[in-house]
Order: C-alpha cells, then structure tokens, then sequence
C-alpha cells in the first residue's frame, strides 16, 4: 500500500541500524562503562571529513555501525501548523516513515529496510505529536524491532521532545551537553554538566544514554578538552547503569582537533557512524547500500 507525502513541518534524522546492531539480550546486559563512540559525519565535503569508511576504519569493531542522514529533500515536510498539531498528521508521517524508509519497499534511499529512526533538529514541528508519532511506529510492527532514538538538549526535560522521550519507548537518547550554560562544561567546572546527566540518567532508566560532546573549541558553548573529559566526566558517567557512550559533534570539528583519537581508548566498544546531509549520504548509500539492505 502506498502512503501520499505528508505535509508536516519537521525535521527527522533518520538513522539506519545495521543488521548486527543491540540485541534485545544485549539491550539487557548494557553493564557498567560499556560505552561506545557516535561520530555526525557529513556536515562538511568529503574532503574535509574524509569517507565514512576511513571513520569507522579508527576503531577494532564496526559491528554497531549506526548511518545517519538529516531529512532534507527526502525527509523535510513542510505544512502550516494547523495541520501539523493534530494526532492524525502524526499518524500520517508514521505512515509515510514506515512506507518509505522501515519496510524495505522502494523508497527516497532505495529498496532498503532501515532498522530504526532518530528524531532531532525538531523546533520547526514543535507542534508536531512526536509521541504519537513513535507509538504508531512502534505500534505497526511484532515481526522486528524498529529502534527509536531522540537528540535532546541538556536541560531536563528537553522543551521538545521531553513528551516523546516520556513514552518509554525511545530506545537511544544522544543528549547534547553543548550550547547551554546551564548544563554545561565551563571554566573547568563539571559540576553542571553532571548534576543533569545524573537527572538523565535516573529519569530514562529504560533508555541508552550518550554523551553529546563537541569535538573542538568553535565557538559552541560546553567544549570539554580530551584530558579534562577522561579525568573529570567519564569517571561520573561511567558509573550509570543506562551510559551507552558519547555522541561527538562533528566529523570536521573532530578531525581537526584530532579529538576521537584522543578519547576512543576511555570509551568506546564500537563505532557508531552518524551521517548528516544528502551529499553525504549520496556517497555513503553508494559505497554501502548492499551491504546495508535486509529482507523483511
């Protein structure tokens, strides 16, 4: 069955969990420090971020290999608000993400079954029922697992997507530790940075939380230096139960501050590549797309 476009003021980024990605077994035996590494690749031109092979070529394992593209032409709807508010419009975009993108029907990217969704970037659909959203979504399947994740900012809960995440149903949550002077690394003081991340943690027990970093100091407000995340965060972090790892922003802003090097020995068991952006995607979906399909 076929599912018109809707029109919806939202961004979604839309993630794409390779076949060997968590297993509800392993989803239940995340265990103390088990962390991984997430890396948004595709922001800049290949020749600034270099191939998503040559990222994920950094680490032992790629076994957890997470694609991610920001919905430009392919996953940006746009609508006036009053048909984006309602519990109908978000069943429609449900729909439509389930036809295009989660059922391996020819679609935007192809014939391809993507594992799951990541939802951020979502001010322009505030409006937007996301929870309704995911419990359609989630709803619409018992033959595989469709993973749902959220980016929310520090503060908690996040203004928009604090009702989505109180679903229980958000399986990833990459919590952006940047930006905002409440929540924040600054002047060498943690003390904020956890105190939220503890609020976090003990608020989405049933969720994988990361640690959304900036890789350089760019004028983006929360910039942790390497040595000053290994000595003062991760020791905190670590500790709870839910800790998945740590989300790094960008691909560019890492490589020229060589800052996933630096760290990837305190954190991760795997890498998690997140994509962002049609060109990026273009390249990536050529490399890999086969390798990346399933059967439903």
């Amino acid at each position: 069955m076929a599912f018109p476009k809707p029109e919806l003021s939202a961004f979604i980024l839309f993630a794409l969990l390779a076949l060997s990605f968590t297993t509800p077994s392993a989803a239940a035996d995340w265990g103390t420090g088990a962390g991984e590494i997430s890396v948004y690749w595709g922001q800049k031109s290949e020749s600034i971020e270099g191939t998503l092979e040559s990222l994920c070529s950094m680490f032992l394992s790629i076994g957890q290999d997470v694609v991610a593209r920001k919905a430009k032409s392919h996953g940006h709807y746009s609508s006036n608000s009053s048909s984006s508010d309602s519990t109908a419009a978000a069943e429609k975009l449900a729909s439509y993400l389930l036809e295009k993108y989660l059922s391996g029907n020819a679609g935007p990217l192809g014939s391809v079954a993507l594992d799951g969704i990541n939802i951020a970037d979502v001010a322009d659909g505030k409006n937007l029922k996301w929870d309704e959203v995911v419990k359609a979504i989630n709803a619409s399947t018992t033959d595989r697992k469709i993973y749902l994740g959220a980016a929310p900012q520090c503060p908690y809960p996040d203004f928009y997507l604090g009702k989505v995440i109180s679903t229980g149903l958000i399986d990833y949550i990459w919590v952006e530790f940047f930006y905002h002077n409440f929540c924040i690394y600054a002047n060498e003081d943690a003390s904020n940075l956890l105190k939220e991340w503890n609020i976090w943690s003990a608020g989405v027990p049933g969720s994988k939380i990361f640690l959304g970093l900036v890789a350089a100091d760019a004028g983006i407000e929360g910039y942790i230096p390497p040595k000053d995340l290994i000595s003062k965060v991760l020791p905190t972090v670590t500790l709870s139960s839910n800790y998945g790892g740590v989300a790094i922003w960008d691909r560019a802003l890492d490589i020229a501050n060589n800052y996933t090097a630096q760290i990837k020995s305190s954190v991760p068991k795997d890498c998690i590549c997140a994509c962002n952006g049609d060109d990026a995607w273009n390249r990536y979906y050529g490399l890999g797309s086969a390798s990346l399909s399933r059967s439903v």
